[in-house]
């Protein structure tokens, strides 16, 4: 086994997910992670490191994705209320399952992940502040909304619903809805 081999971390990654939405932070060790992968511990603590590494790594990689696949959407150059009108579906639809199911635990269990969570979520407020600003100058958005108020009314609302839901389909019928209702407050 190659250390790097990014099938290889791939796969272990997808099952730690697993792991965490069945089992939860604390339900498996890396014991459980070697027999679910069918790779030993030692290879595994090559590949991946200790317990907390793995998180970070999975945690990191998961935010990245999503920020990346939002500051597309909102840099589109699409008709801005179409965008406006299908936002709550692109933040809805591309969160992990295992951040809506474990965040709260992962972030309780290890404290400096939540650094890493608010550093991530600081980029992606930035890149939506222009967003919301562009809206305004286009005419979409009351001029007197600020556009950092916002993100953070939207960002408590996932926040909210991550702590209050118990599935991914909860999650998703009751932010978009919550998030509907704020773009349609917003609009002008």
């Amino acid at each position: 086994m190659k250390v790097g081999n990014k099938d290889i971390e791939e796969q272990v990654f997808s099952i730690v997910k697993r792991l965490l939405i069945n089992q939860g932070v604390k339900g498996w060790n890396m014991d459980d992670l070697a027999r679910e992968s069918g790779l030993s511990k030692r290879t595994l603590y090559k590949i991946i490191g200790r317990k907390e590494e793995l998180l970070t790594k999975i945690v990191e990689r998961s935010l990245s994705k999503y920020i990346s696949i939002i500051k597309q959407y909102t840099n589109e150059s699409s008709d801005y209320n179409v965008l406006l009108d299908k936002l709550s579906e692109t933040i809805v639809n591309n969160f992990d399952e295992f951040v809506i199911t474990s965040s709260d635990s992962i972030t309780r269990e290890y404290p400096q992940i939540k650094q890493i969570i608010l550093k991530k979520r600081e980029e992606l407020r930035k890149s939506n502040i222009e967003f919301y600003r562009r809206g305004q100058k286009l005419g979409y958005i009351i001029k007197q909304f600020d556009p950092e108020t916002i993100i953070k009314i939207i960002d408590a609302l996932i926040d909210y619903n991550i702590n209050e839901t118990n599935s991914k389909k909860e999650f998703e019928i009751e932010l978009n809805k919550a998030l509907r209702i704020i773009i349609r407050g917003i609009k002008q």
